[in-house]
């Protein structure tokens, strides 16, 4: 789009209603309206007018055709504002409400299309607005001394309406060439009943049965040209109806309203007595503040019930429709069908024969079938709130019923699912317990497998037993490497405990008791002690998998049997480390008390009953010797010289042997004496 900076064009004004401006207030009216190409925004204010034009259309285009004139700033950022200005009014519309200049324009657009009429260019948007531009009459008595005064309707808003909607090159094709011309008066002929007033309100009751003979009827005769001049002649005691319409030549409107207006009376008013009227209009009636419809109880008789209401509204049909001269959708109910059950609300005009439905009359009959209803709703409901009671009590009986067998089938599923799982479940599986307690295991036998053989360099078994373990626990960890690699993909950690894993785990503690048992107990009370408890364990064990097969144990049985066994187990090794039942350290033919002489050669040989075989790295020593010394011999198992020079003899002198560095046996206190 290319942006004329050289017009001097003036933003045009339209004339409208100040009630049309949206949000008017006193220095702030949003009547500025964008005539940019392809702009739609709502009316602004000036500044916001001025701010849109520059910041959404002329800003980015200028800016890029001469950057260095113009600021690329938003505009309530700009230092000078006036030359943004010339260029935001451009393509500014001013919407004007100039109450005082507004007669005058009427007045000179008259004289204008008087002397030179233009026809109306077609727009689509002014054809359904002009093809419901009907005559509204307004009808005003004229009271005695009082000059008439014409009452009329514009149709300059709707019009300008419609104007303000469309493109800026519409509006400057349209305003010029159609103008809005004043409103004009068409000519009707009258008449009016001379019946004497009724001053008598009863009479005027009585006489309302004649209004067919009293009728006032203003016919319209023509619509005359738009050229002629017509005139109405008024009397003091006489109406004054005015119809709005536009001057222009071969109009939509003037047809629709020449046809309408020829098919019957437009306007008809009954002289029902001296202060009542009934007024009969062909169109709409408006009233602002609604209306009220005579309903003392002084003016009435034959007063009675009604009866059958219920019945009758439900006969009654509503419909929608349209007119046949107008495409309004309407919504009501059809004359003949209401009357073939309400006749009383249908009225037939005398003359036209045409028939009309007296619609307040259905409220009574409305609100006598609510109170029917509403008395038969009660009625049901004080019969219905015992059964509804009973029902209730039964409802929550059987909810509660439901609750109780949801619960119980849930049981029974999870009993099922427990039985099929050990039923899938295999009878042994080598491993040490869920993986991360297996890791755990491994971890630590690891840790101990390497520390111990330095430490406890003589515990060959115990250290021994601790390699072997941590070997089979990752063996465990290899059979089960499809559990460890989901583990640790996808992070998923099973901790459920099986049979099989406590039956792993009291197994190789039982082969750390019989490891322990072989090393604190020496001789072939060791051995002997392994087996039976070895025989003890597997007895058990065999007589729980019988009773697990017909009973069916459970884990916390079986878990807590094995685990008093093996606290037996580990109580028998206690009581026999203590008693020693194979091994009793003694002195070959001596006894605890007895002296020892040496010879001339100043020593003394003596033997000990023979290790045991599972002491490892056997020391025998004494203590208070004093100056003696003890010496094995090498060339005789378990054989020892005491030697050395004694002037005197030695009291209390010990004996000890250790074995495995850690478990020491007392010989016995003996005397030595010299020769």
């Amino acid at each position: 789009m290319q942006i004329d900076e050289t017009s001097t064009k003036l933003p045009a004004k339209i004339i409208v209603n100040s009630a049309e401006i949206p949000r008017t207030r006193k220095h702030r009216k949003k009547n500025w309206q964008c005539t940019f190409e392809g702009c739609t925004d709502p009316l602004k204010t000036r500044y916001n007018c001025y701010s849109h034009i520059w910041d959404t259309h002329l800003r980015k285009v200028l800016c890029e055709k001469e950057p260095g004139r113009y600021e690329d700033v938003p505009y309530k950022n700009i230092q000078n504002k006036e030359l943004v200005k010339s260029l935001c009014e451009k393509y500014m519309t001013q919407l004007v409400s100039d109450k005082k200049r507004q007669e005058s324009d009427d007045e000179q657009l008259v004289q204008q299309i008087s002397s030179n009429p233009q026809p109306i260019q077609h727009i689509p948007q002014l054809v359904p607005v002009l093809s419901q531009i009907q005559p509204q009459p307004q009808i005003q008595p004229i009271l005695q001394n009082q000059i008439p005064s014409q009452l009329t309707q514009p149709i300059q808003p709707q019009l300008s309406q419609i104007v303000l909607a469309q493109p800026p090159n519409v509006i400057n094709s349209f305003v010029p060439s159609y103008p809005l011309v004043p409103n004009q008066m068409l000519p009707y002929q009258y008449q009016m009943d001379t019946t004497p007033q009724i001053t008598s309100f009863d009479q005027t009751l009585s006489s309302a049965e004649q209004t067919n003979s009293q009728e006032v009827k203003i016919e319209m005769q023509q619509l005359q040209s738009p050229q002629q001049s017509n005139t109405l002649s008024l009397a003091s005691n006489e109406w004054d109806v005015l119809i709005n319409t536009v001057n222009v030549s071969q109009s939509a409107t003037h047809q629709l309203l020449s046809s309408e207006l020829q098919k019957g009376d437009f306007l008809r008013i009954y002289n029902i007595s001296k202060t009542l009227h009934r007024l009969h209009v062909y169109g709409e009636v408006l009233a602002e503040n609604g209306y009220f419809v005579r309903s003392d109880e002084r003016t009435k008789c034959h007063i009675r019930p009604l009866s059958d209401c219920l019945e009758s509204i439900s006969q009654l049909v509503g419909k929608q429709y349209r007119y046949k001269n107008s495409p309004q959708l309407r919504l009501g109910f059809v004359a003949q069908e209401v009357k073939e059950v309400l006749p009383d609300l249908v009225h037939t005009d005398e003359i036209t024969g045409t028939l009309s439905v007296d619609v307040l009359g259905v409220i009574p009959f409305l609100v006598e079938s609510l109170k029917q209803l509403n008395s038969e709703i009660s009625m049901l409901d004080g019969a219905n709130d015992t059964q509804f009671k009973c029902l209730q009590d039964r409802v929550v009986e059987a909810l509660n019923l439901a609750d109780d067998l949801k619960i119980k089938q849930k049981q029974d599923l999870y009993e099922l699912q427990k039985c099929i799982d050990k039923a899938q479940e295999p009878i042994y599986s080598f491993s040490f317990g869920p993986i991360p307690v297996t890791i755990y295991f491994a971890i630590i036998l690891t840790f101990m497998s390497l520390i111990l053989p330095f430490t406890y360099r003589y515990q060959y078994i115990i250290w021994g037993y601790f390699i072997v373990t941590t070997l089979c626990v990752y063996l465990s960890l290899i059979h089960e490497r499809k559990e460890l690699c989901e583990m640790f993909r996808f992070h998923r950690v099973v901790w459920e405990w099986k049979t099989y894993h406590f039956l792993t785990l009291s197994l190789f503690t039982f082969f750390f008791i019989i490891s322990l048992s072989l090393t604190v107990i020496m001789g072939p009370a060791s051995y002997q002690t392994a087996a039976g408890i070895t025989v003890v364990i597997f007895l058990v064990i065999m007589i729980l998998i019988f009773i697990h097969k017909v009973k069916n144990l459970s884990f916390c049985f079986v878990s807590t049997i094995l685990c008093v066994i093996l606290v037996f187990g580990f109580i028998a090794i206690g009581i026999m480390y203590v008693i020693q039942p194979s091994y009793q350290p003694t002195i070959v033919d001596h006894q605890s008390g007895d002296t020892f002489v040496l010879d001339r050669n100043n020593q003394f040989n003596f033997s000990i009953n023979s290790i045991p075989f599972n002491c490892f790295s056997p020391n025998f020593y004494s203590k208070n010797l004093g100056s003696l010394s003890l010496i094995h011999n090498s060339s005789i198992d378990n054989e020892f010289i005491i030697k050395g020079n004694l002037s005197e003899t030695v009291n209390d002198v010990q004996f000890y042997l250790t074995c495995s560095k850690y478990l020491t046996f007392y010989f016995g206190s003996y005397s030595i004496s010299p020769l």
